[in-house]
């Protein structure tokens, strides 16, 4: 072998062994970027769940609150009601 090619030979080898220390960045820094994506998924998961729980009961709580204030209403109204016709006689 002449020196040309030796030379040549160190140099490709060089070369596979750059690629592959690069290649391997990025590949553990995809990896890396995409636990760190899932787990922002699973959490705006978690949140939004949440959320709808949350609203869900905010309705539910509305209705009961709008249910029992019309009792309510009613009820005074009803109480009036009496007072007027005791007051009448």
């Amino acid at each position: 072998m002449n020196r040309a090619t030796l030379a040549f030979i160190v140099f490709m080898v060089a070369a596979v062994a750059v690629l592959g220390f690069t290649a391997d960045h990025w590949h553990s820094q995809y990896t890396r970027t995409e636990k760190a994506r899932k787990e922002a998924v699973a959490l705006a998961d978690t949140r939004q769940q949440t959320i709808d729980d949350m609203t869900q009961r905010q309705r539910q709580n509305a209705a009961l609150d709008a249910k029992y204030t019309q009792e309510l209403a009613d009820a005074k109204a009803e109480s009036e009601k009496l007072r007027a016709d005791l007051a009448s006689g």
